[in-house]
């Protein structure tokens, strides 16, 4: 309960930081202060690229670990998609006048090349430079970026009000079929890589939570296992944060079902940024629920 209540607490501190921070500042600032977002997030998936060509630099049968995580990643993501993507309403397309055919597709096609050709950029800076000599010849901790990324947000969040929509049916729906979506496709997973059940269920419980999950699985199960929980979270937000940039706008519910956990941390400035203004309470809602449910159900299914 501690690591949750310590992982959460930043994040709200420096959501209402940035709130209050608005109220002091002129409208031209955080107009200016907002438009910061956009090279912040290439900043912050820089430097998860960077961390995840650190985690496969360190692991000793790295291929195989990849190769199962990658399973239980996508699996994870597309077992909700595929849940919501049956519900009422699940999809909601941004009422503006975007072009149609591949006019239309070129911008988010763009943007997602960007994103993955940063994530690619900082595990080449890794292997260059971080694995030569160990030091990450000073990098910073990527919690920095976020913490800046999530300042702005709240800075544009300034004037939201919750409303009783934030706790309707429908936002809770996200993180409910995320958390029943996410179990089936660790069954499913469980079946095609042969791991144990109970491992399976948990490495399926992270919902993206990746500095958490590995931890808590390494404990318990052992560090090839922890390993093994890092990644499959690591692959989970990177597919998340891929979808966001190529169809946040068109499926917008189950491009946060993607995210999970991170929808109130990593992944939230990309969803204000892609997805339908109206549904950024239910990114925060939905991440937040996850992730207080991930860690009591990674540490259900690994002491039972």
């Amino acid at each position: 309960m501690l690591s949750i209540v310590a992982s959460l607490l930043p994040i709200l501190l420096a959501l209402a930081g940035g709130w209050v921070l608005a109220i002091f500042i002129s409208p031209e600032l955080r107009r200016r202060l907002v438009k910061l977002i956009t090279p912040f997030i290439w900043l912050l998936l820089f430097s998860i690229g960077y961390e995840f060509g650190n985690v496969l630099g360190a692991l000793n049968s790295a291929r195989e670990s990849a190769l199962t995580a990658l399973v239980f990643a996508l699996l994870t993501t597309a077992v909700p998609w595929l849940l919501l993507s049956w519900g009422a309403n699940a999809t909601v397309v941004r009422p503006t006048s975007d072009r149609q055919g591949l006019a239309g597709i070129i911008p988010p096609l763009k943007e997602c090349l960007i994103a993955l050709l940063a994530l690619a950029l900082g595990v080449g800076m890794y292997h260059l430079w971080g694995a030569a000599d160990g030091s990450g010849f000073g990098w910073p901790s990527t919690s920095y970026f976020l913490y800046v990324l999530i300042v702005l947000v709240g800075l544009d969040l300034y004037g939201v009000r919750p409303d009783p929509s934030w706790y309707s049916l429908r936002t809770l729906k996200i993180p409910a079929m995320v958390v029943i979506g996410s179990l089936l496709g660790g069954l499913l997973a469980a079946w095609a890589t042969g791991q144990p059940l109970a491992i399976s269920l948990a490495l399926s419980s992270g919902f993206g939570w990746f500095t958490l999950s590995g931890v808590m699985v390494g404990h318990h199960a052992g560090e090839a296992f922890g390993a093994m929980a890092l990644l499959t979270d690591l692959f989970r937000e990177i597919l998340a944060i891929g979808l966001l940039y190529s169809l946040g706008a068109r499926r917008p519910l189950q491009c946060i079902a993607a995210g999970g956990a991170t929808s109130l941390d990593s992944t939230l400035p990309i969803v204000k940024q892609k997805c339908p203004p109206e549904l950024l309470p239910v990114a925060l809602v939905s991440g937040f629920l996850l992730t207080v449910i991930g860690p009591l159900l990674m540490v259900f299914f690994l002491t039972v």
